[in-house]
């Protein structure tokens, strides 16, 4: 696939709440396997009581929460992804959506792949999800993603255009940041297509990097995925992830102090 950024003016629509989440960005460490949601393996090599114990200290559990409270899931290369999307429509159902954790191209894949699901899991309770991707550092753990789930209404789907741009192994995140801040700037609305993990992982950091950019003209940006059949050039079919990127301008606050008596 293409690895610069393509870009077509489009428009798709804006959401109610969203908190900006953003950390300082980094190569991600390749993903470990590691007990979590949806089957994933234990780490060759390593006794029970070590992994059990390694498995505290550096990444959360099921019964974790997070910041705000809600559920954290933890993703793995190996988790299956109806499971992860099953878990996430019943919690989603019941209170606050949880918020996915992941380390490396591998795992965010299946966690970006586990939300689309859940997507279509919780349409007949009129209710969908956005994402607010975030880099966290945590004990051992130098580079941690962070998708982090808000619940909202379920709206039509209507004809929009789309600034379709594309994402390979080799695309440069920064780039691609860079691209998703102005087109977001000058109004557009923006669709990223991935094929594959290491594609995929790239597009969420460049996410997270272009809210970085877009704070100082005090928008906010999340993200919606979805899956796509993609026709290539050859006239083969492939299955590719697209994620809707959505916007909205931050409101500033501003504070009236009392006049001082004269």
């Amino acid at each position: 696939m293409d690895s610069s950024a393509d870009t077509t003016p489009s428009t798709t629509g804006n959401i109610t709440a969203i908190d900006s989440a953003r950390q300082t960005s980094g190569t991600a460490l390749p993903p470990p396997k590691s007990r979590s949601v949806g089957g994933a393996r234990r780490a060759p090599g390593t006794s029970a009581s070590k992994r059990s114990s390694d498995d505290q200290a550096t990444k959360p559990t099921r019964d974790a929460v997070d910041a705000n409270g809600n559920r954290i899931i933890s993703v793995a290369q190996a988790s299956n992804v109806k499971l992860v999307a099953g878990s996430i429509a019943h919690t989603s159902r019941e209170t606050n959506p949880p918020t996915l954790q992941a380390i490396g191209p591998a795992s965010t894949n299946q966690a970006i792949k586990a939300i689309a699901i859940a997507r279509t899991y919780v349409e007949e309770n009129k209710l969908d999800f956005v994402v607010v991707p975030a880099r966290i550092q945590t004990g051992d753990i130098k580079y941690l993603v962070q998708l982090r789930l808000q619940k909202k209404d379920l709206q039509e789907e209507v004809d929009t255009a789309f600034v379709e741009l594309k994402t390979a192994s080799t695309t440069g995140s920064g780039a691609l940041a860079g691209a998703i801040a102005n087109n977001i700037r000058e109004g557009r609305q923006v669709r990223i297509t991935a094929i594959g993990a290491p594609p995929v992982f790239r597009a969420i950091d460049a996410i997270i990097k272009s809210n970085e950019y877009l704070e100082k003209d005090n928008i906010s940006i999340c993200f919606q995925p979805s899956f796509a059949t993609i026709t290539t050039s050859e006239g083969k079919r492939i299955n590719s992830v697209q994620l809707t990127i959505l916007s909205q301008k931050k409101l500033k606050l501003r504070i009236l102090l009392p006049k001082k008596a004269r």
